[in-house]
């Protein structure tokens, strides 16, 4: 049997178990909180600035001491949502109980966020009983540059069984273009799906429609443009001045204008410009910032990639960066904790946004407006409305 024939078969059984899911929905119910669950009253900044703040965690269940912690932080608004990685997943129906006892009566909904690009960046792994789903470059390969039917179906797939777990936010898709082929971690990784703008863009559109027909929300990475770089901005901050194109832009423009656009994640790399200054990453720069905002308009979220990246932590602390992209004009921002458990980090990162509020080097009110944006993303979540209209009083400035 064939490699492809064997994942064919394997997918086509993981759909029909994806599909007896997304039609009746797990068995279970929301364990109770243990009784160390405490809901501390937060002030209306504070809550306003949890909602810019998606973190990483460890554990699997609500018995685990990091996982309560993490849950009180949601309750009571220290945090707006939550990233799973590996060390969160065992199984589809242990992830199930996990988002449930996460989101139980949370209000505003949280963000239950994953990487579920395909290839080699799915957090839901085979292994562990999960479909596999191909890289971007594997999709588009096979599906012609995602011409007919059979490639939305896929997706249609992909998209019913992340929302079955209660997942509500993919990080995807990549729109990059495949310009540098030895691209450590894109071009290497087959995470482009081309280096032509028109397939990236088809690709990524049939990506986002699947996610928005089931309430999920998706997320354009990376701005400006991450295909051409030589380096990996996991490891080292990436200076793209003399590789990047401006045609790495246009698959931002389309998806936008065809309201494909509810986050665009700002990239850690340099160029200048996009760079306030020498050395200063596009994801903690307001002229990349204004930039992306323009493109995508006034209620696309912007949001960072994960601050703990090698990029932005061997120059600063998480709780620096954090402050420095929300005053370059960034509505949120990630920190996935990577490689420790630290449950306090969002509650830290909370209090260090606030103190730049108040010292007046973040205005309030670019903090409301960004607060609205996400309110309106995540309404979008529980009526099942197509993406906003709604514009903010002002644009961040």
């Amino acid at each position: 049997m064939s490699t492809k024939t064997r994942d064919s078969n394997l997918l086509s059984i993981m759909c029909a178990v994806f599909a007896v899911l997304w039609a009746g929905g797990f068995a279970f119910q929301p364990a109770r909180m243990p009784s160390d669950h405490v809901t501390k009253a937060l002030t209306d900044l504070e809550r306003q600035v949890g909602q810019t703040i998606v973190i990483g965690f460890n554990g699997q269940s609500v018995h685990d001491a990091s996982v309560r912690t993490i849950s009180d932080q949601l309750h009571n608004g220290t945090i707006g949502g939550v990233i799973l990685l590996g060390r969160n997943i065992q199984s589809p129906a242990q992830v199930h109980q996990l988002v449930g006892d996460l989101t139980n009566h949370v209000d505003p909904t949280p963000f239950i966020s994953v990487d579920q690009e395909g290839g080699a960046v799915q957090r839901l792994q085979p292994r562990k009983g999960f479909p596999r789903w191909p890289s971007a470059a594997e999709f588009a390969e096979n599906t012609g540059g995602c011409a007919g039917s059979n490639a939305q179906e896929q997706y249609a797939t992909l998209a019913r069984g992340l929302r079955a777990l209660g997942i509500n936010l993919n990080f995807g898709p990549v729109v990059d273009l495949n310009i540098n082929l030895d691209n450590p971690i894109i071009g290497h990784l087959g995470r482009s799906y081309s280096d032509k703008s028109e397939t990236v863009s088809r690709c990524g559109g049939m990506f986002i429609s699947a996610h928005h027909a089931v309430n999920i929300l998706t997320s354009l990475k990376h701005f400006p443009g991450h295909g051409s770089s030589k380096q990996d901005s996991h490891t080292v901050l990436p200076d793209i001045t003399d590789v990047w194109q401006p045609e790495e832009l246009v698959p931002f423009q389309q998806l936008a204008q065809t309201r494909h656009a509810d986050m665009i994640m700002m990239a850690h790399l340099v160029h200048p410009d996009f760079s306030d200054a020498p050395g200063t990453p596009a994801s903690m720069s307001r002229k990349a910032t204004r930039q992306a905002r323009a493109i995508a308009g006034q209620t696309t979220i912007l949001i960072t990639d994960d601050l703990e990246m090698d990029a932005i932590s061997s120059r600063m602390t998480v709780e620096q960066a954090a402050i420095a992209a929300i005053a370059a004009g960034n509505d949120m921002i990630i920190a996935s904790s990577y490689g420790r458990n630290d449950p306090n980090l969002g509650r830290r990162i909370n209090q260090a946004i606030v103190r730049a509020v108040m010292s007046g080097r973040i205005p309030k009110d670019q903090i409301h407006r960004s607060y609205e944006r996400i309110r309106a993303a995540k309404a979008r979540l529980t009526n099942g409305s197509t993406p906003s209209s709604v514009t903010p009083s002002e644009p961040n400035a």
